[in-house]
């Protein structure tokens, strides 16, 4: 038993593949390239079935790296009714299929279309000790991408997008949840609090969040260790997948009765009240001055944030681009919060 232990290295880091190959292929380059001893870390490849021709890619590619790896695959996609556009859907089987059947330390999840800093995996292991359950960092946009990708950046790293849970400094460290892309949790953790939930096909990472939190233990963000993402999408997808992510958080909170003090709840009420607001409004003119009032507020921290975007990425038009997702982004959370709200809810088989 102890010769077997001292075998398993120290970091265990999943790689899903649900993008095209050549994203894999930059990512590999980049786990090549890590500064950490080979025999103390190892990498595992899971073929999600999202994407053709991986069994070949893997048989021609992997033996040009230096690093230990380990290739897993899932069944056949099952008839579960997910959406043919939700590549992701199947990210929490892939998880917990990893955990059970490759032993480690402690298991790192990214994401095939992720590239790394040469420290990355030293930093992680620097910020492990006592009563930290997880570690996690943010995914950064890497240069030279288009102006879409640009755009839905800086909507999901503003506090107008995303009221800040996506980061975890300052007084959002109670917020802040842990991201699929770049996210360390320490074997232990998973016999304490249970896995992933299966039957969420997003927010996986969330619903862990909590239960480490619930737990005790501490969940710490690394704002210096990023993971650098590629984050390619159409404006279809990135509407579509807001709504459907809206949708399983809060039936994630209804869960966990944590939806009522949630954001989303407001949200919810905003849904509601509105409409109702804008029908009262045709006979009532102090109705039609609040309706004024809140599109004035509103569109002025539409300016705020189109200015800071512009500033932060030296585009003038990535900045006139908030005017158009922010909103988009809001719909789309409006939409799939309401859904889930109202959503059945079932047993989780996890």
């Amino acid at each position: 038993m102890t010769e077997r232990k001292a075998q398993i290295p120290d970091f265990t880091i999943f790689v899903p593949i649900i993008h095209p190959l050549e994203n894999l292929k930059r990512c590999m380059s980049s786990l090549d390239g890590l500064d950490y001893p080979r025999e103390r870390f190892q990498v595992v490849f899971v073929d999600c079935r999202e994407v053709e021709g991986v069994e070949e890619f893997l048989k021609e590619n992997l033996p040009g790296h230096g690093f230990r790896a380990v290739t897993l695959s899932l069944g056949a996609r099952p008839s579960t009714g997910l959406p043919h556009w939700l590549t992701e859907g199947r990210l929490n089987e892939a998880r917990n299929y990893t955990v059970e059947n490759v032993p480690g330390r402690c298991y790192v999840f990214t994401e095939d279309d992720c590239t790394f800093e040469v420290d990355w995996l030293k930093k992680i292991a620097g910020a492990l000790g006592d009563g930290v359950g997880a570690v996690g960092g943010p995914d950064l946009l890497p240069s030279g991408m288009g102006w879409l990708p640009r755009v839905i950046d800086c909507v999901l790293n503003s506090y107008l997008g995303t009221a800040g849970t996506r980061r975890g400094d300052g007084r959002r460290k109670d917020r802040f949840h842990l991201r699929k892309e770049n996210m360390a949790v320490p074997a232990w953790v998973f016999e304490r609090v249970g896995k992933f939930p299966e039957k969420k096909q997003l927010g996986g990472e969330m619903s862990l969040t909590q239960l480490i939190r619930k737990a005790g233990l501490k969940v710490l963000y690394l704002s210096e260790n990023p993971v650098w993402h590629r984050r390619e999408a159409k404006f279809s997808t990135f509407f579509r997948l807001t709504a459907y992510m809206a949708s399983e958080k809060v039936r994630l909170m209804r869960e966990m009765r944590t939806f009522i003090p949630s954001p989303h709840f407001v949200v919810l009420l905003a849904a509601i009240s509105v409409p109702l607001i804008i029908l009262f409004s045709l006979v009532n003119s102090y109705a039609r001055l609040f309706i004024v009032a809140t599109a004035c507020a509103y569109l002025v921290a539409l300016i705020a944030c189109a200015v800071s975007s512009a500033l932060r990425t030296r585009s003038v038009s990535v900045g006139l681009g908030i005017f158009i997702l922010i909103p988009a982004h809001h719909l789309g959370i409006t939409f799939g919060t309401t859904k889930g709200a109202f959503s059945r809810i079932k047993p989780d088989r996890v």
